[in-house]
This record gives C-alpha cells, sequence and structure tokens, in this order.
C-alpha cells in the first residue's frame, strides 16, 4: 500500500493530467493519491476516492510535501512532481521492493526521462533543442551521471523528490524536509539528512517515468523556473556555492543589459543552423539570473 504524494503549484492542466493517467492504471497496489496545492486554489476538483486535495496552509515545495506525509494513510511514500507520469509498473515494482523489506534502511528513486513526444516537440523550438543539447531532458543528464542499466538497482550519492519512494518511518526519523527551503534545494538537505542517518539510496533502474514538463519550453518558462530555483536555493545557504569572482564581476555588470540579450535572442530565426548563438544567449541569460540571485540574496 502506497501513499503517492503530489505537490503542486499553478499547473493546473499538468496535475490534472498527471492523477487521471494514475487514475486509469490497472494494477492490483493499492495506492492513494494525495494533492497539496501550494498556490492558486485548482478550478475543479478531483472525484474520486482514492485522491484527496489540500491546499498547503504554508507555502513552498518543502512544507507541501511535509503536509502530504501528514495526512498519508500508508507506511511506504511515493513521492513524485506533478509533471511525473508513472505507470502500473512503477508501483508494481516498488511494492515489490516493499515486500523485500528494502525500505527498512534504503529508498529509491525511479528513473525518468521527457516522453518521446515531448522530445519530438522540443526539437522545433529554440529552448527545446537547448535542453536535449545540455541533456537535461533525462535524470542521468540532469544529475551528471551515467547510469549501470546492467544493474538493478545502483547505488547513488543523493536523491531527487521528482521519482522517489520511501518508508514513513525514515522520513520522520530523518525530520522530513528542510521547510525554510521553498523551491530548490530541498533535496540536497534531505540527502545528506539520509547520509547523516546512514541510509542508502538507491536508483531502480528498469523502471522509466515520464517527466512531463511540456510548459517550461518557452524562454519565459524557462528562465522563471531557472530564477526560482537559484533564489530558493541562496535564500537557504550561500556559503556552500564556490563562486568564481571574475565570472560574478563580468555577469553582474551584464545585467543592466539583460533586455538587449533577450531582445537579440527573439530576432535570431528558430532554425538549428543558428543554434550555437541561440545556445550561448540561452545560457548567458541563465547565468545572469544565477549571479543576480546570488547578489540579492
Amino acid at each position: 500500500m502506497i501513499s503517492v504524494i503530489i505537490p503542486t503549484y499553478n499547473r493546473f492542466e499538468i496535475i490534472q493530467e498527471t492523477v487521471e493517467r494514475m487514475l486509469h492504471l490497472s494494477t492490483s497496489v493499492e495506492f492513494e493519491i494525495i494533492v497539496v496545492n501550494d498556490g492558486q486554489p485548482l478550478p475543479y476538483k478531483f472525484k474520486h476516492p482514492r485522491v484527496t486535495y489540500y491546499q498547503n496552509p504554508k507555502k513552498g515545495v518543502a512544507s507541501a510535501r511535509n503536509y502530504g506525509v501528514e495526512k498519508a494513510r500508508y507506511a511506504l511514500l511515493f513521492f513524485i512532481d506533478d509533471d511525473m507520469w508513472i505507470s502500473k509498473e512503477s508501483l508494481e515494482a516498488i511494492a515489490t521492493l516493499q515486500s523485500q523489506a528494502f525500505f527498512e534502511t534504503k529508498c529509491a528513486l525511479l528513473n525518468w526521462e521527457y516522453p518521446p513526444i515531448l522530445q519530438q516537440q522540443m526539437q522545433r523550438e529554440k529552448v527545446g533543442r537547448y535542453i536535449l543539447k545540455a541533456n537535461y531532458h533525462t535524470l542521468e543528464g540532469r544529475a551528471k551521471m551515467i547510469v549501470d542499466t546492467s544493474q538493478t538497482l545502483v547505488q547513488i550519492s543523493s536523491i531527487g523528490s521528482g521519482s522517489m519512494a520511501m518508508s514513513k518511518s525514515i522520513f520522520q526519523k530523518i525530520g522530513g524536509y528542510d521547510e525554510s527551503i521553498t523551491f530548490q534545494g530541498e533535496d540536497n538537505a534531505m540527502s545528506a539528512a539520509l547520509s547523516n542517518q546512514q541510509v542508502s539510496v538507491f536508483l531502480y533502474t528498469p523502471i522509466t517515468c515520464l517527466h512531463n514538463q511540456k510548459d517550461r519550453l518557452d524562454l519565459d518558462g524557462y528562465l522563471d523556473r531557472e530564477r526560482r530555483g537559484y533564489v530558493s536555493q541562496f535564500k537557504k545557504d550561500k556559503s556552500s556555492e564556490k563562486i568564481n569572482w571574475i565570472k560574478w564581476f563580468i555577469f553582474i555588470c551584464l545585467i543592466p543589459f539583460a533586455p538587449i540579450i533577450k531582445w537579440l535572442y527573439s530576432i535570431i530565426p528558430n532554425q538549428p543552423k543558428y543554434d550555437t548563438l541561440n545556445f550561448r544567449l540561452i545560457g548567458l541569460q541563465t547565468s545572469i539570473i544565477y549571479y543576480k540571485a546570488w547578489l540579492i540574496e
């Protein structure tokens, strides 16, 4: 029996599609879906006995996940992002690990990548091609690691809450998520807490979830996601960041010119032959946001 906990923030279409897909799964595994909304009230209701919906009384994804755990009925927790599509095989794999007492001392991540149809769409967009080139459309690329898929379970050093299973007892033992982190960085804090309690983290390789980030392929959506992440990260702790002071000076000086850089990006044709220039402009804007967030926080 699994409690699937999904925090969401102003992504009405995304969370609706995620939940509806789960409700259509044909599996013998007993599960509940807990949606914790951290943004504006949803314009619709989930009318299914498996789904419970809560408006987060606090703010931030960390507190939303903690609140979901408080409401969870089952001893096994499965945290997913609001844009993560899981399969019946995902639930069955987690249930099998639970029957083997795996979650008594360990936690597991399920692999993920963007849906194939989304990757095809990304080939037609500047930002999409940039994400594909950087390999940010897979867990391996985002985590900058190479996974040995010949092994069912691969030990890794850190967690990712977009597709992570953990027992409620371990969650409570480490004190849950750090609620002072509102958006990005909570996974790093939890990874450290797990390490301190000698809880191992494993990636389960046979199952690949589909990460449906279709609403973050335009430049504004991509940059806003980066901005909110950096602000949250630096608000919690800047001391762990290794700053290149020469780059810091250069990009701080470029902040007033950010609108011009964005304009230049907008007038360059959306054709692969211009990707080198477009990618440099995207990277430049991302770096400006990074150092600006560091300066402000």
